[in-house]
């Protein structure tokens, strides 16, 4: 009877070690996934700004050696689509073609059924390509100055940056500098200027993550920009 009790404890014991060691593994195992998703994560973003500064670096070249205007600048993709009619039938200002930059077309420039673009006084169908490979277009102007950007991650579902609030959710304060570098990421996307002015203000249902995503919020104080104006405007 000892022997048998001894006999069943011990095989509780390893029972409960084995349960043990099993969660331990899993509860490790879901650790390691999030922190693959969260460095795959970092690596697309990485891309996607490698990706931008590259064409971006075109398009200073083509306008200092071909002097190619923000207007002429052409990202047409090889199959035809995305042509830009105001750039020189020679392609001396296409982005994507051997007597341009010579560039492939990479991340955000691939989608050819988006209208990629110079954005100018004015202009409101073009979408600019910011930093980390998310979309601004503007919705209307006075004079020179944009009064409202749309924002899109995708290039397809806008939402008005009047909305997206530039502060973290978690803290109450704002970031002025980052507000700051938003805009002039809109600017230097937009045709290759830094922004003049801006305003903020009004609470607001979304803020910008730092991947440039925006998520929604309840508790956003009070800082979005609108009516930016950039020098090259």
């Amino acid at each position: 009877m000892k022997s048998s009790k001894g006999n069943a404890l011990f095989l509780i014991l390893i029972a409960v070690a084995l349960f043990a060691a099993l969660s331990y593994a899993v509860t490790n195992s879901s650790r390691g996934s999030g922190g693959i998703e969260k460095e795959q994560e970092r690596i697309d973003t990485a891309v996607r700004q490698q990706c931008v500064a590259q064409v971006q670096y075109g398009e200073n070249k083509l306008k200092v050696l071909n002097n190619c205007s923000d207007s002429e600048l052409n990202y047409e993709l090889p199959d035809g689509t995305n042509a830009n009619g105001d750039a020189p039938a020679d392609g001396s200002c296409d982005l994507f073609k051997p007597s341009g930059a010579g560039l492939t077309a990479c991340g955000p420039y691939l989608e050819s059924s988006l209208p990629i673009g110079a954005i100018t006084a004015g202009n409101t169908t073009n979408l600019a390509v910011l930093s980390l490979g998310t979309y601004v277009r503007c919705q209307s102007w006075s004079g020179s100055t944009c009064n409202d950007f749309d924002y899109s991650v995708d290039g397809d579902t806008f939402v008005n940056f009047s909305n997206i609030c530039l502060q973290t959710p978690e803290a109450d304060r704002i970031f002025l500098a980052y507000s700051d570098m938003i805009a002039n990421d809109i600017c230097n996307a937009s045709c290759g200027g830094s922004q003049v002015t801006y305003t903020g203000g009004g609470s607001t249902p979304y803020y910008l993550a730092d991947d440039y995503s925006y998520l929604p919020t309840a508790s956003c104080a009070t800082f979005a920009i609108a009516n930016i104006e950039c020098d090259c405007f």
